[in-house]
């Protein structure tokens, strides 16, 4: 019998390994958005692009995640983007 792919990264997690890449749900929950939401500021660049893999997958590089969440320290003006606010509330 061929294992899932979350009961494969189950396994990678209870070992102590973080899978690098991410599928659209687990990408979104990492920043803190829900699926629609992160797919609009990935539009909007906010967050990078998807990597393309076999077939029509696409994942999300953790570390270019993070590189994004980095890049929005700065304090922001009044008026900022409400779903930023909330990222950057989340610190």
């Amino acid at each position: 019998m061929v294992a899932k792919k979350s009961d494969a990264t189950a396994r990678l997690v209870e070992k102590g390994i973080q899978p690098r890449g991410l599928p659209v749900e687990e990408a979104a929950a990492y920043v803190g958005l829900g699926a629609v939401e992160f797919e609009r500021e990935v539009e909007r660049g906010r967050f990078p692009q998807p990597m393309p893999l076999s077939g029509r997958r696409k994942v999300w590089d953790r570390k270019a995640l993070d590189a994004a969440l980095d890049g929005h320290t700065e304090p922001r003006e009044s008026g900022s983007d409400p779903i930023m606010a909330l990222i950057d509330a989340g610190k």
